[in-house]
C-alpha cells in the first residue's frame, strides 16, 4: 500500500478512535484528538527522527490549506445550525448580554493578556483576542452532561458556546482581513469600507445560498440520496465564490447561511441537521488531527512560561471579569455567575481558524504586512493549542466539585425520559407526574407529541439519538429512562446511546413480547441494551392492548388492612406492577433482572382492570387514565 493511503488512513483512525476511546471514558474528545494529532506529528518525530503524520509533505502545503480552509467552512456552517432565534429569545438577558458585553470584555482582556503576557505584537494580539472570544460548544455540552448544573447555568453556557462561536470567528476574520490589507496598521476609512464590503458580500452571498439551499429543499428538487452530497455542494460554492469577490469574506458567508438556514420556516431542515451531527463529527475529528500533526518540534519550543501565564490570566482574570461585567444585573445568583466564570474551554473552531490564519501569515508576500508580525505566525498556533489543553484539563478536572462546592449542580436526578409518547408511555407519563416526577416524552410521531402535551405532559418532537436534543433540551434533573417503542431493535439501540448518559443501572426498555429464558429469550440479552421492564408477560403489544380494553394506571399506598395479596386478590389477579414508591419517596421501576416486591407503606403503581373491582376499603388510589391511541 502507498504511503499517502496509509497517512490518510491513519488520519481517520486517530480522529474516529479518539472520538470513541473519549465517548467511552466520558472525557471530552477534542482532548484526545489534539493529543492524538501532537502525537503523530511532533511526538513521533522526537521519539523516532520523523513525524508519523506530515500532511504538509503529504499532499503540499496549498492543499493543506485548502483542505483546512473548507473544513472550517462546514464547520462555521454546522455553527450557524445550531442558531435558532425563538429558543434563544427564552433564554433571557443574561445571554444577551454574554454575546453583547462579554464579546468586547473578552477581546479586550485577550488582546491585553495576549500584548502584555505572552508578548505578542499588537496585530496578532488582537486577533488573537478575537478568536478567544469564543467558547466550544464541542466541549461544554459533554461537560454540562457529566456536571449537571442547574437550568439557569446550562442555558447560559450552552447558548453562549452555540451563538459566540460564529462571533468569534466572524470578528477574527475581520481582524485578519485588516492585517492582509495592510490598513491595520495605518487605520483610514478605506479600512471601514473594506470591512464592510467584506461583511456585505458575506452577508449577501450567504443569504443567496441560503435561499437557494431553502427552495431547492422546498421544492423537493433534491433527491434523498444525494441530498448530504448537494448540501456539501451549496456550502462549498457560497464560501468559494464568497472569497473569489471577496477576499476572507467565504467564512461570514457560511456562517451567515448556516443561521439563515436554522431560522427559516419554508422548508424542513431536520435531515440537514442529521447531517451536520454525521459529517461535522468526522470533518471536525479529521480537521484536529491534521492541525495538530502540523505542530512541530520548533513550533512547540516557541512555547515559554510567558505562554503558561497567558492561559492562567485567561482562567482567573479575563473569564471572571468577562462574566462579572456581563451577567450583572440578570436572573443569576453569586454561585450561578460564579460557575459560568469557571466555565469557557475553547475548542476546534478556535484551533481551526487561527491554524487557518496562522498558515496564511506565514506563507504571506505582502509588504504591506510588517515582517515581525509574520515572524511571529508560528508561535500563534502553539499558544492557541495550549490554550485549549489547558482550558480543557482545568475546567474538565475542576467543573463537578466546583458545581457541588457552589451548590449548582443537580443532585435530584430522579426525573424519567420517556422515550415514546404512545398511549402506555403517555398513561405511566402521567401517573409520574401525578407523584411530583419531572418527565419527558421523546417520539418522532407528532400526533403523539401532541396527545401527550394535551394531557399535560412535557414532549418534545426528535429523535432521541440526535444530537439537537442534547443542543435544545434542558434536562438536568433527568436520571434514567425508559424506553417504550414497538421495535425491539431501536429499543436496543437507543438503549446502548442512552446508558453513556445514565449508566447501565437507570437505563429501562420494554419488550415487544415474551421470551422465556428457556427459549433463549432473555439470556442473550446484553447489560448495555437496557434494563427490561415488568415481567415477562408485560410485553409492549400486551401493555398497549389492556390500555384498549380499559385499564387504568392507579397508584396504591399499601396499609396494614391492603397488602400486596389483597390488591391482587381485589383486581382478581389482574394488576401488572410497574413500579412501588418507597417510603422515602423514591420510584423503583419493576424489571426481569429485580422483580419488585412491594411492602406495607409503599404506593405500588401499577396497570389495572378496575371496571368491576370498585374502590379500595382503606387505601388511597390514584388513577392515572390512558389516553385515546
Amino acid at each position: 500500500m502507498d504511503k499517502p493511503s496509509v497517512a490518510l488512513m491513519l488520519v481517520v483512525v486517530l480522529g474516529v478512535g479518539a472520538q470513541w476511546i473519549a465517548h467511552r471514558l466520558r472525557l471530552p474528545s477534542i482532548l484526545l484528538l489534539l493529543l492524538f494529532g501532537l502525537a503523530a506529528g511532533a511526538g513521533a518525530h522526537k521519539l523516532f527522527g520523523q513525524p508519523a503524520l506530515n500532511p504538509d509533505g503529504l499532499v503540499g502545503r496549498d492543499v493543506v490549506f485548502g483542505i483546512v480552509s473548507i473544513f472550517v467552512a462546514i464547520v462555521l456552517f454546522d455553527g450557524g445550525l445550531s442558531l435558532r432565534f425563538r429558543e434563544f429569545r427564552r433564554v433571557g438577558r443574561a445571554v444577551i448580554q454574554l454575546m453583547t458585553i462579554a464579546v468586547v470584555v473578552a477581546w479586550v482582556g485577550g488582546t491585553a493578556a495576549a500584548y502584555y503576557i505572552a508578548g505578542l505584537t499588537f496585530a496578532n494580539s488582537v486577533m488573537m483576542g478575537a478568536i478567544l472570544v469564543v467558547t466550544g460548544p464541542t466541549v461544554i455540552i459533554p461537560l454540562l452532561r457529566q456536571v449537571r448544573p442547574s437550568a439557569n447555568v446550562a442555558s447560559v453556557l450552552k447558548w453562549e458556546g452555540i451563538v459566540n462561536d460564529p462571533v468569534g470567528a466572524i470578528l477574527a476574520v475581520l481582524v485578519f482581513e485588516a492585517i492582509l490589507t495592510g490598513d491595520f496598521f495605518n487605520p483610514s476609512w478605506h479600512l471601514v469600507v473594506d470591512l464592510l464590503a467584506t461583511f456585505g458580500v458575506g452577508a449577501v452571498l450567504g443569504a443567496v445560498g441560503a435561499a437557494v439551499m431553502i427552495v431547492c429543499l422546498r421544492r423537493y428538487w433534491i433527491p434523498d440520496a444525494v441530498e448530504t452530497s448537494v448540501i456539501l455542494m451549496i456550502v462549498g460554492a457560497t464560501f468559494v465564490a464568497s472569497n473569489l469577490i471577496k477576499e476572507e469574506s467565504g467564512l461570514l458567508a457560511v456562517t451567515i447561511m448556516g443561521i439563515a438556514v436554522a431560522n427559516q420556516k419554508w422548508a424542513e431542515v431536520s435531515r440537514i441537521i442529521e447531517f451536520k451531527e454525521h459529517l461535522a463529527s468526522l470533518l471536525v475529528a479529521i480537521l484536529f488531527i491534521v492541525l495538530a500533526s502540523r505542530v512541530t518540534l520548533d513550533d512547540l519550543s516557541q512555547l515559554d512560561w510567558n505562554s503558561v501565564w497567558f492561559v492562567v490570566a485567561l482562567i482567573v482574570v479575563v473569564r471572571p471579569l468577562t462574566v462579572l461585567l456581563s451577567t450583572f444585573g440578570t436572573r443569576l445568583n453569586w454561585r450561578e455567575r460564579a460557575f459560568v466564570a469557571w466555565m469557557a474551554p475553547r475548542g476546534v473552531v478556535a484551533a481551526a481558524v487561527m491554524s487557518l490564519f496562522a498558515l496564511r501569515l506565514s506563507t504571506s508576500a505582502d509588504s504591506d504586512v510588517p515582517a515581525e508580525v509574520t515572524a511571529e505566525a508560528g508561535r500563534l498556533v502553539p499558544i492557541m493549542f495550549l490554550v485549549i489543553l489547558g482550558t480543557i484539563l482545568v475546567y474538565g478536572l475542576s467543573a463537578i466539585p466546583l458545581s457541588k462546592a457552589l451548590g449548582v449542580a443537580t443532585t435530584n436526578r430522579t426525573g424519567v425520559l420517556i422515550v415514546s409518547a404512545g398511549a402506555f408511555a403517555r398513561a405511566i407519563g402521567k401517573a409520574l407526574a401525578a407523584r411530583k416526577v419531572d418527565v419527558l416524552l421523546i417520539d418522532t410521531n407528532l400526533s403523539d407529541v401532541r396527545a401527550a402535551r394535551m394531557d399535560g405532559l412535557r414532549a418534545w418532537h426528535g429523535d432521541v439519538l440526535s444530537q439537537q436534543r442534547s443542543e435544545q433540551l434542558e434536562t438536568p434533573s433527568i436520571g434514567r429512562a425508559l424506553i417504550l417503542t414497538p421495535n425491539d431493535q431501536v429499543n436496543a439501540l437507543i438503549a446502548i446511546h442512552l446508558t453513556s448518559e445514565f449508566g447501565r443501572r437507570e437505563v429501562y426498555r420494554v419488550r415487544l413480547g415474551s421470551r422465556p429464558a428457556s427459549e433463549g429469550g432473555e439470556a442473550e440479552e446484553r447489560l448495555d441494551e437496557g434494563r427490561l421492564l415488568f415481567d415477562e408477560e408485560a410485553g409492549f403489544h400486551t401493555l398497549n392492548r389492556r390500555l384498549r380494553e380499559g385499564w387504568t394506571i392507579k397508584s396504591t399506598k399499601l396499609t396494614e388492612e391492603f397488602d400486596m395479596g389483597q390488591l391482587h386478590e381485589h383486581y382478581k389477579g389482574k394488576a401488572i406492577v410497574l413500579a412501588v414508591v418507597r417510603k422515602d419517596g423514591k420510584i423503583a421501576f419493576n424489571t426481569a433482572d429485580a422483580p419488585l416486591e412491594p411492602e406495607i407503606g409503599q404506593t405500588v403503581i401499577a396497570l389495572v382492570d378496575d371496571r368491576k373491582a370498585g374502590e379500595i376499603p382503606g387505601a388511597s388510589g390514584e388513577a392515572a387514565q390512558p389516553a385515546a391511541s
